[in-house]
């Protein structure tokens, strides 16, 4: 939210230029990634609530504990009965929460392939913060977006272990199985390694600047085709012959009608995600204190 710089820039499929855009809109479609895989994320967040407790080895716990009752203490819930059904949960909440988190990454990998086309020599219509790029070992004033290609290589590693969670307990029987142990040693890992570069996104973000100037100067003329090519079908009313008539223009080198988009704006602020956040830790807290109560309970009563 604290990039306020504007201005026209290209877009671009296949790597080669398509219509304008402006900045903003660029920006504020970052903004839709956020928001659209927090909302992801959070919804498989809220089905975790589920106790992960009571189902032995898939067939039944021999406890006297009360789960329901331990499911009250630590604030979560449970619903689910039926031993070897809450025992496929096991290995299915980590496909869903692994599934979610690669959604985010994949996306947030594409953007970041634009930053470090948009922030290279040829372009240079934005600049990377400095602390998120780093001096060539060989070439003096070269400057490489490291972070960016690190996030590419762990966006990679999940998608690597999302196969290996899928090779891990296709054809296995409903039951426990000693390898899935090895799901978990791969992944919870993983997760705090993958926090530790998110944690990073919002200096790198709130620090990239747009140069409007550069993005001006590397726009190519046949950017505009699609908008003459409109102006030229209210004239004539026949899009192939309108069409065609811009393909002329372009290969006489005739100039464009060019055009400045308008700013596409969906979110002004992430509050509702900030409020939600804050809703999700209370839950956490009040789950962490009913648990230390039961403990308190529990010590006291042994020391009757």
């Amino acid at each position: 939210e604290k990039i306020k710089a504007n201005g026209i820039m290209p877009g671009y499929t296949h790597y080669r230029q398509g219509m304008p855009t402006t900045f903003q809109t660029y920006v504020d479609f970052i903004k839709n990634i956020f928001v659209y895989n927090f909302n992801n994320i959070d919804d498989v967040w809220n089905e975790l609530r589920e106790l992960p407790l009571g189902y032995g080895s898939g067939f039944g716990s021999m406890s006297d504990v009360n789960f329901s009752e331990v499911a009250g203490y630590m604030n979560m819930e449970k619903n689910i009965k039926n031993p070897l059904f809450s025992f496929m949960l096991y290995t299915d909440n980590y496909i869903k929460v692994l599934s979610s988190i690669n959604s985010f990454l994949i996306d947030i990998s594409r953007i970041f392939q634009d930053m470090i086309i948009f922030s290279g020599d040829e372009m240079k219509i934005i600049e990377l913060p400095a602390g998120y790029v780093t001096g060539s070992s060989l070439m003096p004033n070269k400057v490489n977006p490291d972070f960016l290609e690190i996030f590419q290589g762990y966006a990679a590693k999940s998608i690597a272990l999302m196969n290996l969670l899928y090779s891990g307990v296709i054809n296995k029987t409903t039951g426990y199985h000693r390898d899935f142990q090895i799901l978990k040693d791969e992944i919870i890992p993983f997760m705090i390694e993958l926090k530790g570069i998110i944690n990073g996104f919002p200096d790198l973000f709130s620090g990239i600047k747009f140069n409007n100037e550069a993005s001006e100067k590397i726009i190519g003329n046949s950017i505009y085709a699609t908008y003459n090519s409109k102006l030229n079908f209210k004239t004539n009313g026949n899009w192939k012959e309108s069409y065609k008539m811009t393909g002329d223009m372009i290969k006489s080198g005739k100039i464009l009608r060019s055009y400045m988009p308008e700013d596409i704006i969906s979110y002004k602020n992430f509050d509702f995600i900030g409020d939600r956040i804050n809703e999700n830790i209370s839950f956490i807290d009040n789950g962490k204190k009913k648990l230390l109560k039961m403990v308190k309970d529990v010590v006291s009563e042994d020391k009757k």
